[in-house]
């Protein structure tokens, strides 16, 4: 730039300021600010828009104009403010409506993006190539991944977990995974979708159980009075695989008020399929020998219990659901948004309250983040859970976006996303880490690539035969990882 276009620019920067800082008339407010727009001298033009409204001029083509400036500088929630101003002025204005229909599409905001393409001519539309063809598909969302963890290879081998005290041993192993989910979005009205989706889960599962059974002869001590028996205790170790099936229906409906207002009721239902492990512990009063009176030719005997174990499988069946509802409100650059939920989960009622606020810094979707709070009372529960949730979002090329997600808390048995992703498991969960790759490979074509992190917390079931000294030592605590890889694929309509 020449030392003279700097020096102009300078002195248009400082006559902008003069102006905004004292007060300004309706002709110098409207001749400025039709200049700037013409020159696409943007910062400038929003910066006197802001000193009109102030001073309490408001007008469409005031608003017409901030709106273009902010849409130009792909501030578009800004650039909707504005514009939705200028539509209460005149709702008849083509190119306004226009820049409404393209602003909300680049906010992902499609029930309005639709309802403002409807009001475009239908030969502007066709120039513009714009579709508010309103079918009743809007879309189909297939995903599918696989789940693997640590448990097996951490805590499978009990011989480590025996010591000498040790007469009993029982552990539940979780296993890899598969999952697979297709969903439909259905466009009931203008305002009203409504999403189904059906979902399967296989989970491996293992049992495993070591315990002492009966005593086996280890040796015979001769001395010069007696033969002496000694015996060892015989341990065996039982393993049962088993599957956990779960086939899931999904259903929500989502219904837009007008003025940023959402609401969304939703229900999830999950039927689980999986054998059910019972133990019945039968003692056997039995004698041995303990030891050979050579003098008197005759055997002494002692008394002691012998172990059996029968293990019992039983087909077991859960009928889990949720159901919800949530209302969400945009404002500028911050949305708030509640959620109320029941559930029953592994034979557990529980009530459900969250509230979060997402936020887009720069009014776009380059950057955005969302925090969350859930909190759960839990039928028959001394202690209610507090979850914590933060995503951050960040586009890192023109169609690619890199999303970043971590949940804290005892997460098992809950669920997020309106109940789209439930955590229905037995097994304590700490946290969990993701990274989601988003990448629009088409205008009507999307795929994720989803990973996940999960850092749990088992159980391993002990029993000592000195239970005098330790009679609340009988559950170990064990820790293990999983890991989770989910492609998913989106087909606009």
């Amino acid at each position: 730039m020449s030392k003279h276009g700097f020096l102009v620019l300078m002195m248009t920067g400082l006559c902008m300021n003069l102006m905004a800082a004292k007060e300004i008339d309706f002709q110098t407010l409207d001749r400025e600010t039709y200049r700037l727009y013409q020159e696409e001298k943007w910062d400038s033009l929003v910066d006197l828009g802001k000193a009109g409204i102030k001073q309490g001029f408001d007008y469409y083509y005031l608003r017409y104009r901030m709106g273009v400036a902010y849409y130009s500088m792909k501030n578009y929630i800004k650039a909707k403010l504005h514009f939705g101003k200028a539509y209460e002025f005149n709702q008849n204005d083509n190119a306004l409506l226009t820049y409404l229909y393209y602003t909300n599409l680049y906010l992902n905001r499609d029930k309005q993006a639709r309802n403002f393409a409807q009001k475009i001519p239908e030969a502007r539309r066709k120039e513009l190539q714009i579709d508010d063809d309103l079918g009743f598909v809007d879309k189909i969302y297939l995903e599918g991944g696989i789940l693997f963890g640590n448990d097996d290879k951490n805590n499978g081998d009990l011989q480590k977990q025996w010591t000498d005290s040790t007469i009993y041993l029982e552990n539940q192993l979780t296993g890899n995974s598969i999952y697979s989910h297709a969903g439909l979005k259905m466009n009931l009205s203008p305002d009203i979708s409504l999403y189904s989706g059906m979902s399967y889960i296989q989970r491996r599962k293992k049992n495993k159980y070591r315990y002492y059974t009966d005593l086996a002869l280890d040796s015979i001590v001769e001395t010069t009075f007696t033969s002496d028996y000694y015996y060892t205790l015989q341990q065996e170790e039982m393993t049962f695989r088993s599957n956990i099936r779960q086939i899931q229906l999904y259903l929500k409906a989502d219904f837009y008020l007008g003025k940023d207002w959402n609401i969304a009721a939703y229900g999830h239902y999950l039927r689980v399929n999986y054998k059910k492990f019972d133990v019945n512990y039968i003692p056997h009063e039995e004698k041995e020998i303990e030891y050979y009176d050579k003098f008197n030719g005759t055997y002494n005997y002692f008394d002691y219990i012998r172990n059996e174990y029968i293990f019992n499988q039983k087909d077991t069946v859960l009928n889990d659901y949720i159901i919800g509802l949530s209302a969400n409100k945009n404002f500028q650059c911050l949305g708030v948004s509640a959620a109320a939920s029941f559930s029953r989960l592994n034979l557990r009622d529980q009530l459900g309250f969250s509230a979060g606020v997402h936020y887009y810094p720069f009014g776009n979707l380059n950057l955005y983040g969302a925090t969350s709070f859930s909190y759960y009372i839990i039928e028959n529960h001394q202690e209610n859970k507090f979850l914590f949730s933060q995503s951050v979002s960040l586009k890192i090329l023109p169609r690619i976006w890199l999303e970043g997600k971590y949940m804290q808390g005892e997460l098992e048995n809950t669920y997020w996303d309106q109940s789209f992703v439930v955590y229905n498991v037995y097994d304590k969960i700490k946290y969990i880490a993701e990274l989601n790759l988003l990448m629009l490979l088409t205008e009507k074509l999307e795929l994720s690539i989803r990973y996940q992190y999960r850092e749990k917390e088992g159980w391993l079931l002990h029993y000592y035969n000195d239970f005098v000294q330790r009679p609340n030592d009988n559950t170990i605590n064990t820790n293990y990882t999983e890991q989770m890889i989910i492609g998913g694929l989106t087909w606009k309509m």
